[in-house]
């Protein structure tokens, strides 16, 4: 997690706020701890890095102070091609009890409209190579975590080993589709459901009804 917002009542552990300078440290913190490790395969500073950026609500944001700051680091990213996601680390600690219409609008008030947790999440799955799809019922409805670029077959499998070596096909509807249709029923009606074999590879949001022997 690295701060990109300036307020002087906010300790800092560095004289000034540079962001671009906290990762360049942290990174070489981490290839100096790489020196110790004797198996290559742990080597922390090869792993996959999520950067968050801390920003503050109503604070002085770099992205909006205009210092160059920001567009340093915002080229640091791409050149780097790194993953990178907002959160305002504060308000979601204040947040974190709260559920649903409360959260919603205690959201409003601090005026920070995205949802940081779930870009967290977003983030964390964009760079794991995971996707979720659907599966819905009259008792629940629930996601599964799978790898992208899994055929529906193999994505069965994350519910129940059956779901692969049995299965059959599968029908598929994305969420915003079934959503929008009220039903499985209507969507069947305005045929919005799709019939899918063992070639399939699932999308980011399908919500699939498994047939199997």
């Amino acid at each position: 997690m690295v701060r990109v917002f300036d307020n002087p009542n906010v300790a800092s552990t560095q004289e000034g706020i540079n962001p671009l300078a906290d990762i360049e440290l942290i990174l070489t913190e981490l290839e100096l701890a790489d020196m110790n490790t004797k198996d290559p395969a742990q080597h922390i500073s090869k792993k996959p890095v999520l950067y968050v950026l801390n920003k503050e609500a109503g604070g002085h944001n770099l992205d909006e102070i205009k210092d160059g700051r920001w567009d340093k680091l915002m080229q640091f990213f791409e050149d780097t091609g790194a993953t990178w996601v907002v959160v305002d680390a504060h308000v979601e600690h204040e947040l974190k009890d709260f559920e649903g219409d409360d959260k919603h609008q205690f959201r409003q008030e601090y005026g920070v409209f995205d949802d940081g947790i779930n870009n967290l999440i977003r983030g964390g799955y964009e760079l794991l190579g995971l996707i979720s799809f659907f599966t819905t019922g009259e008792d629940e409805t629930r996601a599964w975590t799978i790898t992208r670029g899994s055929t529906a077959p193999r994505a069965g499998a994350a519910i129940h080993s059956d779901f692969e070596t049995k299965f059959i096909r599968a029908e598929v509807i994305p969420w915003d589709t079934l959503l929008a249709a009220g039903s499985r029923a209507k969507a069947r009606e305005l045929g919005q459901i799709r019939t899918e074999g063992k070639e399939y590879v699932v999308q980011d949001g399908d919500t699939i009804e498994f047939l199997h022997g």
